[in-house]
């Protein structure tokens, strides 16, 4: 029923923290997209069972999601970094949203997320469902296949560090699906697979590069955006 589709560049510890969070009662395929890592990541993946998609060159989060979706077989995918721990019944929780809600994208509740919606100090698990119309952080979301197969995949202009989430929600938003937080918690150590990369510079870019396609700026609020536009 779920791709649980991971992005991974070296970082073996928090990749094996990720993978060891991972609880659920639906059935899923684990989808590792690893740009090249070698301290000993593909090796673990190999025996955990994990269907490991390597590419070629510098880290690339949206081109790497695109793969995974692209290889993944099940009609929901639940996209995440490798810096990233589930709640207990976080995975649950967010296939019950989705279900109940009728969703397009569902993201969970965080101690580390730029959305204030998803926004939550943890470690409890919230009791909170809501709709939002601000980006949802891909660090972990799930979406429903349906969704690339109306909008398409992740614009892969935004090369190396941010905007591509921002610009994948708004576009879900504006084709009319419904954007959830789901009461899931899910703990993110934020940005580890960028440790290595100037996040600083690469944002600016993409920031730039946003606003030419849309003409205002990420990770405001969509519906107020679009009205004035």
């Amino acid at each position: 029923m779920i791709d649980i589709i991971i992005l991974t560049k070296d970082h073996l510890e928090e990749t094996k923290k990720c993978i060891d969070s991972i609880s659920t009662k639906h059935p899923y395929e684990l989808i590792v997209v690893d740009s090249g890592s070698t301290d000993g990541t593909q090796e673990y993946l190999d025996l955990k069972g994990a269907l490991v998609i390597p590419t070629k060159g510098e880290f690339c989060f949206s081109r790497n999601v695109n793969i995974g979706v692209k290889f993944g077989k099940n009609p929901l995918k639940l996209i995440c970094n490798n810096d990233i721990q589930f709640g207990r019944k976080a995975i649950d929780a967010m296939v019950e949203t989705m279900i109940t809600e009728k969703a397009g994208m569902v993201g969970p509740h965080s101690n580390a997320c730029m959305n204030p919606d998803q926004w939550h100090k943890g470690p409890q698990d919230p009791d909170e469902t809501k709709e939002t119309t601000r980006t949802l952080n891909f660090f972990a979301v799930l979406i429903d296949n349906k969704v690339f197969e109306t909008i398409g995949y992740m614009d892969k202009q935004f090369t190396g560090y941010g905007c591509d989430d921002d610009d994948f929600t708004l576009r879900a938003y504006k084709a009319g699906y419904k954007i959830m937080v789901a009461p899931a918690y899910v703990y993110h150590e934020a940005t580890a697979t960028y440790k290595e990369l100037d996040k600083k510079k690469m944002y600016r870019e993409n920031i730039k590069r946003f606003k030419d396609k849309w003409g205002f700026a990420p990770t405001q609020d969509w519906r107020e955006c679009l009205i004035k536009t």
